[in-house]
């Protein structure tokens, strides 16, 4: 197979632009998008497709935030495979913040500035998580999606953060995090007050994968409706509202029917 073919396969494998769009059209998604100094908590087990949603809402809140300057949107993204230390690990995620939220500031964010002509040669955590809270409340709306909280090794003082965060009531603050439910995380969420809850259940993931499918199984022509609405009803009882099992088994299904086709 040539890397052109392969490449055509990939593009065709990947998820539609619809996937998502079940979530942000719903309610909780509405309500925290547009009520000021909201948390949203997105929880589910592996494979469900938090990151799938959480991907598309900032693809909806970046397009936003083009369309009107005085929205601003940052997001991380945690991942257990990090190889770095506990302390360097969740200063990386408060200055990745801090860096989105000063390139969507009109001019360069004084605060920063004038630490930087304080002549430390690094700011501290706290003085970053001072300066993130400052320049944050510069904007209407500021967005902030954390995926993977379960991933993060230090995650007790991301969650911290996000309590003071929603505690000094800025009146522009909007946070979204996803994760497995998981027993610290769920304690450390019930004390913040206000705080909302989604479930990502088998049968709300089933509308991603129903998505994808369709988009996938359209391109098979050679196939006939009964043939297609077999491998379509396999897949989804096997996910088991699973979106990351769907492409190997996608690709076991089309070795099975298409003896031809070499993925």
């Amino acid at each position: 197979m040539t890397p052109d073919q392969a490449n055509r396969i990939y593009q065709w494998l990947d998820a539609p632009d619809s996937s998502g769009n079940w979530f942000i059209e719903g309610a909780d998604y509405i309500r925290w998008k547009e009520t000021p100094d909201s948390a949203l908590w997105v929880y589910g087990t592996p494979g469900c497709g938090k990151t799938v949603i959480c991907s598309t809402i900032i693809e909806k809140i970046r397009e936003e935030c083009a369309a009107e300057p005085t929205f601003a949107c940052a997001y991380f993204f945690f991942d257990n495979r990090n190889e770095q230390t506990e302390l360097s690990l969740h200063e990386k995620f408060i200055r990745s913040i801090v860096r989105q939220l000063s390139h969507q500031s009109t001019g360069f964010p004084t605060p920063l500035v004038e630490l930087y002509d304080g002549g430390q040669q690094q700011a501290s955590l706290a003085s970053l998580q001072l300066i993130l809270q400052t320049i944050a409340s510069g904007f209407e709306r500021t967005y902030i999606i954390v995926d993977a909280l379960d991933e993060c090794i230090d995650r007790e003082r991301v969650m911290a953060w996000i309590a003071q965060l929603m505690q000094c009531k800025a009146g522009n603050m909007h946070v979204l995090v996803s994760s497995r439910r998981e027993m610290d995380i769920e304690d450390q969420f019930d004390a913040i007050p206000g705080l909302a809850r989604t479930p990502l259940t088998g049968a709300r993931a089933n509308a991603d994968i129903k998505v994808f499918l369709d988009a996938m199984l359209s391109k098979m022509t050679k196939w006939d409706t009964q043939t297609i609405a077999r491998v379509k009803e396999a897949l989804i009882a096997g996910a088991d509202g699973m979106c990351v099992s769907i492409p190997p088994r996608c690709h076991f299904q089309l070795t099975e029917y298409s003896p031809g086709f070499d993925g």
